[in-house]
């Protein structure tokens, strides 16, 4: 604690006095430039990276930088992300991962997991990208590489979960808010973005930038891809993802909303169903609850196709390109 002690007295005197103005003004509110979501590890500082001022990033922090479904775990996320888009008007949204991560290297293999549930909880939410991993880069023998394709795609996994919040997505729909993949790298110090044009992270840096415009560094949004009606086949994710490996992110994510939304279908039928033996319910109602039933069971079959596309891999994710995308990403690194 001596450390910390002297780190507040020597803030005070020296920090405070030069940034006085700057910092007095933070009692007045905030205007963030950014939501920036990162893995909670002590070697990433947000404000370091980017070279911002305090004030400029909103920044969320977990292990492994994750971000689950929307309605799938009771957590502080959708409040989160509604309050920043909402209240503080942000305009981009950063996922940062970084080499070398402890959380998704505990998925390579699975049995590396910690005995500790809470642990193995977050780790869950990593469940599209093992299976991703699993299904398209077992190949990959070099534990380093594997561990670098693991961050790039937990990254894009996650941006897809962000989708699915409705404060995000209509947000997206109005071209409000822009979406950006990011992986730090310790060794050297360089930002790799997502490029759906070349479908893989690429160096970031001001002669990457040229003339293009923001818009170029986003992942670009498809509203389709939100499946309100989730038993309809011919909204299906892969005819709007950007680019194939989003597809295969987006079409696991559908699957496992699909049938969370049929079970809730069927739980609400179901008992209605059992109440109306024992009481006398409407006859509106009772036409709910089987209502609720029938789609319930629609989504439950919707929820298996899709689970069944994405297993017998029909999304056509290019694998072989994969060893060449590989190759490119060492490089990248190097």
């Amino acid at each position: 604690m001596k450390k910390f002690v002297k780190g507040v007295c020597q803030f005070q005197q020296d920090t405070f006095t030069s940034q006085q103005l700057l910092l007095e003004g933070l009692a007045n509110g905030q205007q963030p430039l950014a939501l920036f979501i990162t893995c909670s590890v002590s070697r990433i500082v947000p404000n370091l990276i980017t070279k911002t001022d305090p004030g400029e990033l909103f920044i969320v922090r977990n292990a492994g930088n994750f971000v689950p479904a929307y309605g799938t775990v009771a957590r502080g996320e959708a409040s989160t992300f509604k309050y920043a888009i909402g209240v503080l008007n942000i305009k981009d949204i950063i996922i940062c991962g970084h080499s070398q991560c402890a959380a998704l290297n505990g998925l390579l293999p699975p049995d590396q997991l910690p005995d500790l549930p809470a642990v193995n909880s977050r780790f869950g939410q990593a469940e599209s990208t093992a299976r991703i991993i699993k299904e398209n880069d077992s190949h990959i023998t070099d534990s380093q590489t594997l561990l670098t394709a693991a961050v790039e795609i937990n990254v894009l996994v996650q941006l897809e979960s962000l989708r699915t919040y409705p404060t995000v997505a209509w947000a997206l729909n109005r071209g409000d808010v822009r979406l950006h993949g990011w992986v730090y790298k310790f060794e050297t110090g360089q930002v790799f973005f997502y490029q759906p044009d070349q479908e893989h992270f690429v160096p970031l840096d001001e002669a990457a930038l040229g003339p293009r415009s923001e818009q170029a560094f986003c992942i670009p949004f498809d509203l389709s891809r939100f499946h309100l009606f989730f038993w309809s086949p011919c909204m299906s994710s892969k005819h709007s993802a950007s680019t194939p490996l989003l597809r295969r992110v987006a079409q696991d994510h559908e699957s496992q909303i699909c049938f969370g939304a049929a079970l809730i279908c069927l739980g609400i039928g179901l008992c209605g169903l059992v109440l109306n033996m024992f009481f006398t319910l409407p006859a509106s109602l009772d036409a709910l609850f089987v209502t609720s039933v029938f789609f319930g069971l629609l989504g439950t079959v919707r929820a298996a196709h899709l689970q069944g596309e994405y297993s017998s891999g029909r999304l056509d994710l290019p694998r072989e390109d994969s060893a060449t995308h590989d190759q490119e990403k060492i490089r990248s690194a190097a």
